[in-house]
């Protein structure tokens, strides 16, 4: 009697080990859509462009933060394990004037696109790349989003849009593959130096973007 409190704790490790080796980890990586990283823009760090309103006034935009990486998340169950690395891009550009212009690419979520999500002076969008759809706006005064019907789809509240043109030409310029976005909500707060329209163009970058007030800069 006296060795049977023993075995129990020998048949006691051998279940946690038999348990320890059935145990699984997984490792997934999320890459990023070769066509949705075609927005992330070719510059070398601390290079830089200028931008010329249409009254000749100038500024210049240097390239700050160039980041491309993994975002490396862990779940787990019971003796099981489970990690995702899901591939970001963020850059930004920031001008003598403080203007700021952002790019982040986000791997696709669900039944959604990979996100592409571009900031101009404070007006920002962002894009499903898979369903080809503005999903939401951020504004100095108010943000929105648009909401989904239940089989999944965009319920496409938003009045703002997305545009990708073939060509675009500017003062300077000629491009291919241009995303326009256009701000069309609270216009009821708009200020005169509210950015309005922004042009991007593949792998370039910022090439134009348009305030209320009438004035816009394009890319020398």
């Amino acid at each position: 009697m006296k060795h049977i409190p023993f075995f129990h704790k020998i048949v006691v490790i051998i279940v946690v080990l038999n348990l320890t080796s059935c145990c699984s980890s997984t490792e997934d990586t999320i890459l990023l859509n070769e066509e949705t990283l075609e927005w992330k823009t070719d510059d070398p760090p601390k290079s830089n462009f200028t931008m010329i309103d249409n009254n000749g006034i100038s500024q210049i935009f240097t390239l700050k933060s160039n980041r491309q990486y993994f975002i490396k998340s862990t779940s787990s169950s019971f003796c099981s394990e489970s990690i995702l690395n899901e591939e970001h891009v963020y850059q930004k550009y920031v001008s003598d004037f403080g203007n700021q212009f952002q790019i982040s690419l986000t791997t696709a979520f669900d039944n959604t696109g990979d996100d592409i999500y571009i900031v101009c002076a404070k007006t920002g969008f962002g894009y499903d790349s898979k369903n080809k759809v503005l999903n939401r706006i951020n504004t100095p005064f108010g943000n929105y989003g648009q909401s989904f019907n239940p089989d999944g789809t965009y319920r496409k509240v938003l009045s703002s849009t997305v545009k990708i043109l073939g060509n675009y030409s500017t003062s300077y310029h000629d491009y291919e593959q241009v995303m326009c976005f256009e701000l069309k909500d609270y216009k009821n707060k708009w200020t005169n130096n509210l950015v309005t329209k922004i042009y991007v163009a593949k792998r370039i970058g910022l090439i134009k973007y348009e305030l209320n007030n009438g004035i816009y800069y394009e890319r020398k």
